[in-house]
């Protein structure tokens, strides 16, 4: 799938400090038809520590700033940016 919209958003400019989703996480997970095991495949990380990401209030969870983008995109609810099939 190719990543298309407004550029910067997860290129050069993007930040790896982490951000604050753990409430939105389990959220957006299931918007992207994903299960526990297939975000933490898709993130590289083990079951348990994707669980803790979903867990609200538990730290260190929160997500890297490009990891809860692609989660938005997977879910499709990025705001500047979609997935679409390549042709």
């Amino acid at each position: 799938m190719d990543v298309q919209g407004k550029g910067g958003i997860l290129g050069r400019n993007a930040t790896s400090a982490p951000i604050t989703v753990a409430d939105n996480v389990r959220e957006l997970r299931k918007a992207a038809g994903l299960t526990q095991e297939e975000a933490a495949e898709s993130f590289g990380y083990s079951l348990r520590v994707w669980q803790t990401k979903e867990i609200s209030g538990t730290l260190p969870a929160p997500l890297r700033q490009k990891e809860y983008e692609y989660l938005l995109l997977l879910a499709g609810r990025h705001p500047y940016l979609t997935l679409t099939p390549r042709k």
